[in-house]
């Protein structure tokens, strides 16, 4: 490959390897966001207790 190809394809997996995190970043955000409306709205029930 050429110098210009190689810099290329580095770009394209930096810029994929950024993508990829930023948008797992963002999906945890949300649901971290969800989990914490819900836990203040009363419906988080803890795992692995029995409510009896």
């Amino acid at each position: 490959m050429s110098h210009s190809t190689d810099s290329m394809l580095y770009m394209i997996l930096v810029l994929s390897v950024i993508y990829i995190a930023g948008m797992s970043l963002y999906t945890g955000i949300q649901k971290f966001k969800k989990w914490r409306d819900e836990r203040k709205a009363g419906h988080w029930k803890p795992q692995g207790r029995k409510n009896k």
